[in-house]
């Protein structure tokens, strides 16, 4: 039988993340941080790695990859412009396929989608 992968935002990730490591941090004297700042530092310190290893695989739809693209953009700070090269990352690297959707891969589609416009 063969697993596939699902999709998991990288919001809904991280909310998991936190939960898991809510008991480290209920057994240690070091305060709770908020959900703003455990995203903030798991950005900072383990970036998208764990995310990415946990799609591996996956055919994205058109909105899931909307998600990661706003994701890398949003939280990861990345340009619009870097997306394409991620995406061809992640597809080779990572086997996370694109939907067949026209222009996906070109930085016009990602900045009509995303509404953003970014110095090339």
């Amino acid at each position: 039988m063969v697993i596939k992968p699902i999709f998991i935002s990288y919001s809904d990730f991280i909310s998991s993340e936190m939960l898991e490591k809510l008991t480290k941090y209920k057994k240690s004297d070091v305060p709770l941080p908020s959900k703003k700042e455990f995203h903030e530092n798991y950005v900072k310190f383990d970036g998208f790695g764990a995310w990415i290893k946990a799609i591996e695989g996956i055919k994205l739809t058109e909105n899931q990859a909307f998600s990661v693209a706003s994701t890398f953009v949003n939280i990861g700070k990345r340009k619009v412009s870097d997306l394409v090269s991620i995406f061809v990352s992640l597809e080779r690297l990572d086997n996370i396929t694109l939907p067949t959707q026209y222009g996906i891969l070109s930085n016009e589609y990602w900045e009509k989608r995303l509404n953003k416009k970014d110095a090339c």
